[in-house]
């Protein structure tokens, strides 16, 4: 069985914990090294003014919270990047889409699905990056509406895949193509080999 599978960009991944590492840095910045943030202010014994104790209760605010967002970032970013996990699965049965949960996949059959396209169809503009995924199906009632990165809105699903390593053209493009092989191969199973390499052919 054929699978094509499309993961989070790794270099969204790096950058997401490269913006975390920064977060850390400012904190340790903030609280303690004060090479770019202002120290809170003494007096000529080295004593805290009360205009710097307020400063200092202000500086271990922002510290704890950039430390523990940024180390929070950080442990995502590496977790992602260790652990990789397809947000999107192409195979002879179908579209599964990891939708419901960080663990847990929609599937969507190619009999259901009756055209995909990405949202950059739907503007003037053609210049607009596409960022969504855009699944007609039969029947949405058939599938749940509490979906993480995704949304149905008149009967069609709308699925976010910026950062992710295909765009949305590329991944609407490869489903209508495996779904025109599905359909060959439940008509005619004979003939599968040959729409296979004209498949092939109109992707390349």
């Amino acid at each position: 069985m054929n699978v094509f599978s499309v993961y989070r960009s790794p270099l969204r991944q790096f950058m997401f914990g490269l913006a975390g590492l920064i977060l850390i840095l400012a904190a340790i910045d903030i609280v303690w090294a004060h090479k770019l943030a202002e120290a809170p202010t003494i007096d000529a014994a080295g004593n805290l003014t009360s205009r710097g104790q307020i400063d200092r209760r202000h500086d271990l605010m922002w510290g704890s919270l950039f430390l523990l967002v940024g180390g929070g970032t950080v442990l995502v970013a590496i977790a992602g990047l260790v652990r990789r996990q397809p947000m999107l699965e192409l195979d002879d049965g179908g579209v599964s889409v990891r939708l419901l949960s960080a663990n847990e996949m929609m599937h969507i059959p190619f009999h259901r699905i009756l055209w995909a396209r990405s949202s950059s169809e739907d503007s003037p503009d053609a210049s607009i990056r596409p960022r969504q995924l855009l699944i007609g199906v039969d029947d949405p009632s058939r599938y749940s509406d509490q979906l993480w990165g995704a949304e149905w809105r008149d009967g069609v699903l709308r699925i976010d895949t910026d950062g992710w390593s295909e765009t949305a053209e590329e991944i609407a493009i490869r489903i209508g193509i495996d779904k025109a092989r599905a359909e060959v191969r439940e008509k005619a199973p004979g003939l599968v080999a040959s729409a296979a390499d004209e498949a092939d052919e109109a992707l390349e």
